[in-house]
């Protein structure tokens, strides 16, 4: 390292335990802890740098950064931040009169963010029609944050769930097994007849032509995270049929969506996929419902179906095509087959994102009647989600 460039980089994550990519644009700079604390508290946020020089907690595009005593830990600090150029940064000062002013500032703050927040959905409005122009294909998008609703995008049209539904159905056989007090490892004899063929199902080409038992872990592993379509339905039965599915997740507060066919269903009938349906908006709050609520009282129950969400082997290239790496997303796909016009009635994906400093996104991105390639389908989701990702960042 040669230049003060190069040095502040490397120091100022050094100092702090926070990557470069994770400070927000607004900066709150104190040598009193109590407020990375209430600040930590407020927008429920990790604490970093505890084993570190400085302590930090990042929130709504705002960092809290505790720099310690002294005029040259505050030289340091301003030396160091400049290797993310933030918009605007405030010092408060130590002492007890300051802290009813502290609440204010981070309000003003918070509302300062809330603008400018504001403005980077509508920038994200704006990339999204830019990219969808000329796409032969219906787009919807949902997210919702731990704040509430932050982007709606043709929310208005009734979207086939396709295997998206599955998650639905899952949530159904959870709360069934809860209640009940049915075991994870419980055994489910399964018939060759209910292996049906002409459908995709794992399950069918690993147990062809036999009967078989399986416990309701593997079962729903099947439906979700290799979306079999076999494994659904018997989950379906089990949990007391699809009216009694749709009529749970409408207790759960849920509307704007209905279900009411089965995968056999909608495999025996081209109008019948059209018929089980979601706003963007709805699938997205469904989701934030199962992750936040405490649906289930055994909570081995919620940690396995998040596990499984996130174990997904299908549709990498769609939600996770294009963030980075090691970012985590639990998710739910659903794709159809296409009509005599080439056209393709859905291409989906919706689930969770964590962020690297723990916060979390919802979001749900549905294709309808596309002529676009599964590639090009793909390639849309994949690149709104990023969007999504770094307007969050």
């Amino acid at each position: 390292m040669k230049t003060k460039e190069e040095i502040v980089a490397n120091w100022l994550p050094r100092y702090t335990k926070r990557n470069l990519e994770d400070f927000g644009e607004y900066i709150l700079l104190t040598n009193f802890n109590k407020y990375v604390e209430i600040f930590a508290e407020k927008f429920n946020v990790p604490i970093l740098g505890k084993d570190a020089n400085m302590t930090s907690a990042s929130a709504e595009g705002m960092t809290i950064i505790n720099f310690g005593m002294g005029s040259p830990n505050a030289a340091i600090i301003m030396d160091l931040l400049s290797a993310i150029k933030p918009k605007a940064c405030l010092f408060l000062g130590k002492i007890e009169v300051m802290k009813a002013y502290f609440i204010a500032i981070l309000t003003l703050f918070t509302c300062m963010a809330t603008v400018v927040r504001a403005q980077q959905m509508s920038e994200l409005e704006n990339r999204i029609d830019s990219l969808l122009n000329g796409k032969k294909a219906t787009v919807g998008i949902a997210v919702w944050t731990d704040k509430g609703d932050m982007l709606r995008y043709n929310d208005h049209v009734h979207f086939p769930l396709l295997s998206v539904f599955k998650f639905h159905v899952a949530l159904a056989v959870l709360d069934k097994m809860d209640k009940q007090s049915i075991s994870l490892d419980s055994i489910v004899s399964i018939k060759a007849s209910q292996m049906l063929p002409n459908t995709y199902s794992p399950l069918r080409k690993k147990l062809p032509d036999q009967d078989f038992t399986i416990t309701l872990r593997e079962l729903m592993q099947y439906s979700i995270s290799q979306s079999d379509n076999n494994a659904c339905d018997i989950l379906i039965e089990y949990a007391g049929g699809i009216k009694h599915i749709n009529d749970y997740i409408r207790r759960l507060g849920i509307d704007s969506f209905n279900l009411s066919e089965t995968e056999d269903d909608m495999h025996s009938s081209f109008e019948a996929v059209y018929r089980n349906w979601s706003t963007p908006s709805a699938m997205a709050r469904l989701l934030r419902t199962a992750d936040e609520k405490e649906l289930f009282s055994n909570k081995e129950l919620k940690d396995f179906l998040w596990q499984t969400m996130i174990d997904t082997e299908t549709g990498a290239n769609k939600l996770k095509g294009m963030l980075p790496a090691k970012t985590v997303v639990g998710h739910k796909t659903g794709s159809s087959d296409r009509n005599a016009d080439s056209m393709k009635t859905a291409d989906n994906d919706a689930g969770l994102v964590i962020l690297p400093d723990g916060r979390k996104y919802y979001i749900a991105t549905f294709i309808m009647d596309s002529y676009e390639t599964d590639e090009d389908n793909a390639d849309i989701i994949a690149r709104i989600s990023r969007m999504v990702y770094d307007a969050m960042r």
